[in-house]
């Protein structure tokens, strides 16, 4: 039996130890951290149950299906949320519905000619929604050589590519308001919506026709547990920190731990990309510190846990604050050192659904997104919490200063220190056009044979699902790769056209770029590499 040690016991991680444990694999699990679940994960402080990380349930039938592929069948049972969550601009205040239809007639209070083009917006994203959650979302990315398929141009046009996801909004409606709650969910994935495509607006589409959900006994953490629960048979380390590599030829045979050194067969990293690729060698890091600060990354967050002596029934579960100008919002934190004048930001009240606090007492969980990788002074930190807790006190009409019992912040700095998180990234890399699909860090190492990747950082990028669906992707390619016994060769006409057409297909899906370059030189010695290399599960014709 073979050994696939993980590294990182995250959500990708506990879904690719599950699955290479049914392939028949002896999976050893270490995590860094004392608890399991990543950036989802829960503590206590006191009589107060603090819940961290997302608060989002979208995709539940892709969820659901993952489950099936574990051979899960003790899942939770979800809740529907009506309304999803509350929006509260300067000037107005929606409570979106579960249900479309109201959704609707709540739109057209606003703008009375919405309703045909917002059917002609959902209808498209429908088809996005449908075609990139049950193809594409499942190939490993390996090469955009597994996106040259003859129906190609006609995805192009249908997933409009080339347009924005703003210009998209932007088209349904004339009212502002309306055109931020549909282009919102582009925050989610830690990227204005006027710089990523048009494909994205499936998850609108999601949103609105989906809804959102959470697991009905515990919230989010239940996921965390119900992984757990199935970890039967996998050999779990927390506390535990790989530290180095014993490398020979082209494979790694150990890992040192801060506690043993395990002998391996294949490694299967689900912690920070950057951060493993740092204890490599340099001539077999894939790739080179000037690609990693040239990528873009999600935004860094500042936390605070607060606990009141007053129940706040204005708000719901879910409360988005936008009061300032989105894209003032994106402009100030990728473009500058300071945060935002007016940052939007996000309150979470777990007690509106589930008892973490005592009687009569709210529990709020507040992020307002900060700038990526720089420390944040002390008096930015107080102004945003000022900020924050007289928009919240305004809103309620009472002033919460005086209601305040404890507070907790977990600011942008602790994701290095506890997740070892590339430039203090909350949540991975932003998914910006030349960031997208094929694009990304890859799952399997260019250098090291027995390497694999998953993950926020890697396709199809952050978010519970989209980490879910690395995590059975790259675990995956493992056991494909591994029960390839004779390498599969290719003739170098056949290398020269790939070469050919993937030039072609990067320059007219994203246009002539200057960024391009690396993105280019990269798929082109992977190509060249896998090829000449005997890496046989890149053929994806």
């Amino acid at each position: 039996m073979k050994t696939v040690l993980v590294i990182g016991g995250g959500i990708s991680g506990l879904v690719a130890s599950i699955n290479l444990r049914n392939k028949g694999y002896n999976v050893i699990l270490v995590e860094k951290n004392s608890n399991l679940g990543g950036r989802l994960y829960q503590s206590r402080e006191g009589e107060y149950i603090v819940n961290n990380g997302p608060s989002w349930y979208w995709f539940p039938s892709l969820i659901q299906s993952i489950y099936k592929k574990l051979g899960i069948k003790d899942v939770y049972e979800l809740e529907r949320l009506d309304p999803q969550y509350k929006i509260i601009f300067e000037t107005d205040v929606f409570d979106i519905p579960s249900d479309f239809e109201i959704t609707k007639k709540l739109f057209c209070m606003y703008d009375p000619n919405i309703i045909n083009r917002l059917n002609t917006f959902m209808k498209k994203s429908k088809y996005k929604f449908q075609k990139g959650l049950g193809k594409f979302i499942h190939l490993p990315n390996i090469s955009v050589s597994e996106y040259l398929i003859p129906q190609l141009p006609y995805y192009i046009f249908r997933f409009e590519i080339l347009k924005t996801y703003r210009n998209l909004c932007k088209k349904v409606t004339n009212y502002e308001n309306i055109q931020r709650i549909l282009e919102w969910p582009a925050l989610f994935i830690g990227s204005s919506p006027k710089n990523i495509p048009g494909l994205y607006t499936l998850l609108t589409y999601s949103m609105l026709k989906e809804g959102t959900y959470i697991p009905k006994k515990k919230g989010m953490i239940e996921i965390i547990e119900l992984l757990e629960r199935n970890c039967r048979g996998i050999k779990i380390l927390k506390n535990t920190e790989v530290k180095d590599f014993k490398i020979e030829n082209n494979e790694i045979k150990k890992v040192i731990l801060n506690t043993e050194e395990i002998e391996v067969d294949y490694v299967l990293n689900s912690a920070d990309y950057y951060h493993i690729e740092k204890l490599l060698p340099n001539k077999f890091r894939s790739y080179p510190n000037i690609y990693w600060y040239k990528m873009k990354v999600c935004p860094s967050a500042i936390i605070f846990s607060i606990s009141l002596d007053i129940k706040l029934p204005q708000l719901e579960f879910h409360n988005l604050f936008f009061r300032g100008n989105l894209d003032e919002h994106t402009f100030f934190l990728y473009n500058t050192t300071i945060l935002p004048p007016k940052p939007l930001f996000y309150v979470n009240i777990t007690t509106k659904l589930f008892k973490e606090a005592p009687q009569g007492q709210e529990n709020l969980f507040i992020l307002i997104p900060s700038n990526p990788d720089r420390d944040i002074p002390t008096y930015e930190i107080n102004r945003v919490f000022k900020y924050v807790i007289e928009e919240i006190s305004n809103f309620c009409k009472i002033d919460l200063n005086n209601h305040i019992l404890d507070k907790r912040k977990f600011v942008n700095g602790t994701f290095l220190t506890k997740f070892n998180s590339f430039k203090c990234n909350a949540y991975g890399l932003s998914c910006d056009g030349c960031q997208n699909i094929f694009i990304r860090p890859k799952i399997k190492s260019l250098y090291l044979n027995n390497l694999y990747y998953c993950g926020q950082m890697t396709s199809p990028g952050p978010g519970v699902a989209p980490c879910m669906v690395s995590g059975m992707n790259s675990s995956n390619l493992l056991d494909e790769n591994d029960k390839h016994l004779e390498p599969i060769r290719f003739y170098s006409w056949w290398v020269i056209m790939r070469l050919i057409t993937h030039f072609i297909t990067l320059f007219f899906i994203i246009g002539i770029r200057r960024e391009l370059y690396y993105a280019m030189k990269r798929e082109f010695k992977y190509l060249i590499f896998n090829n000449l290399n005997n890496c046989p599960s890149y053929n994806v014709f």
